[in-house]
């Protein structure tokens, strides 16, 4: 799907956490054969810390509303934090061509900015 809509002059924006250089690099691929850019973007909490302060307010807030959260399918959310943070800090390091655009919560504009000023190369 990617490569048809790449081949029609549209920008793909394809979100993953499961951490598959594979997958990564054949997102590469079909950039390529497009002959458009191709960006890796890896968004990350500035520490470890902040990450699990960010799940924490997430869950609150989402209490506070009344949605469920579904942590209930993680038994230890801080250690599943743990190895999927130190997971993704390892990818970016792996991955020279990888820009790294550590956020802040709450500032979602920000982080928009941000992204499309790495996007655009500037």
């Amino acid at each position: 799907m990617a490569r048809a809509h790449l081949a029609n002059g549209y920008r793909v924006v394809v979100p993953q956490l499961l951490l598959r250089t594979e997958f990564i690099d054949e997102l590469a691929g079909a950039a390529a054969e497009a002959q458009v850019p191709f960006t890796e973007v890896v968004l990350l909490a500035p520490t470890l810390e902040d990450a699990i302060v960010r799940f924490q307010q997430t869950q609150n807030a989402l209490a506070a509303s009344g949605i469920p959260h579904p942590r209930q399918a993680v038994a230890d959310e801080i250690e599943a934090i743990s190895v999927s943070y130190e997971r993704l800090s390892s990818l970016a390091k792996q991955r020279p061509q990888a820009k790294v655009l550590c956020t802040s919560y709450g500032d979602i504009e920000g982080s928009y900015r941000s992204l499309r000023r790495m996007i655009e190369g500037k």
